[in-house]
């Protein structure tokens, strides 16, 4: 791998081409000694070791992929109330009464008030419901 990378890595496409070239060979021709056959026997890809004749054979016979041109990220825009982080880096959520996460937590769990009345103890009586 580092005598690929250092021979083919002077431009990004050919780095890429390095090590794609080196996985597709690990993959395909190397056997793992713990699973004793090759990574691509073993998840049912191909039934045999491949040589290296036929490895070159098929990556010089099929067709280049389209290129996919790089379209620019773009920031989400927020669905609920949120403030603008310095130098447009995004936004930050604003937790107000109306958010839905806020209304889920608060119907999982009243408040203690609104469960029970108010407790009054007595020293000789137990309380009610003991």
């Amino acid at each position: 791998m580092r005598r690929l990378c250092r021979a083919f890595s002077k431009k990004a496409d050919h780095h890429r081409a390095a090590v794609a070239l080196n996985y597709v060979a690990y993959k395909l021709r190397r056997v793992v000694r713990t699973l004793r056959v090759t990574p691509a026997m073993q998840a049912g890809i191909t039934d045999h070791v491949w040589t290296l004749d036929e490895l070159m054979d098929t990556l010089l016979t099929e067709a280049e992929d389209p290129t996919h041109e790089a379209k620019p990220l773009t920031h989400r825009e927020p669905s609920a109330p949120a403030r603008a982080l310095p130098c447009g880096r995004g936004f930050l959520g604003l937790v107000t009464e109306s958010t839905p996460a806020l209304k889920k937590r608060r119907s999982k769990h009243p408040p203690p008030e609104a469960t029970r009345g108010p407790v009054q103890l007595s020293l000789f009586a137990p309380p009610e419901g003991w």
